[in-house]
């Protein structure tokens, strides 16, 4: 799962990317003005697994503090991605935080000057969107040789909001992720401002 989390974080701020026209409800969706909640749901295909793994649960974006991943179902479970330190917690819910998460350099350009980010992460992927609707949808894969190993393609589908992130990696398995009941707060929560504060 830790791969499937750090893959998500790259995917939520991809929008620096999108400079074409066609890119622009994109930009939007990814760059959202205020802390974003959402529910999901996660289905997993493994190569020689005939089942799909499937989780669902609840996530929370907040620009400039991180991101909040929790697993309700099968298991209960939350990651914290914040810009300097991640944080997991264990079967009690206790939380053990780590040092140079591997999404942290992207949550530290993010605080910081937005054209730059853009600049770095047009470097690490190639981007293409189309809209059909009133829906775009983009490809990318990564040109930086250490995101290859985690990811072969990605797509993303946006309306006004993200829908879906569907998710390739080189050892052939496919994650397909769902986005619903999404809605912007102005400011996190008291709970999610402590889960924040341990990851600052």
């Amino acid at each position: 799962m830790r791969r499937l989390h750090t893959l998500l974080c790259f995917l939520l701020f991809l929008s620096p990317l999108c400079r074409a026209q066609d890119c622009q409800q994109l930009f939007q969706a990814l760059w959202p003005q205020g802390v974003v909640h959402a529910q999901f749901e996660v289905t997993k295909e493994v190569p020689g697994v005939p089942v799909p793994l499937v989780s669902r649960g609840n996530v929370t974006l907040a620009p400039n503090r991180g991101l909040i991943w929790e697993t309700l179902e099968p298991f209960v479970g939350v990651q914290i991605f914040g810009v300097k330190k991640s944080a997991r917690s264990d079967e009690t819910g206790r939380l053990t935080v780590s040092d140079n998460a591997p999404s942290s350099h992207l949550m530290e350009e993010l605080s910081g000057d937005r054209t730059l980010s853009q600049k770095r992460l047009l470097e690490r992927f190639h981007l293409s969107c189309s809209v059909r609707g009133d829906k775009t949808s983009a490809i990318l894969s990564p040109r930086d040789n250490l995101l290859q190993t985690y990811l072969s393609e990605a797509s993303i589908r946006v309306g006004r909001v993200i829908e879906e992130a569907v998710l390739y990696t080189p050892d052939g398995k496919r994650t397909r992720i769902v986005f619903s009941k999404q809605h912007v707060d102005s400011t996190p929560t008291v709970r999610e401002l402590k889960y924040f504060e341990a990851v600052q």
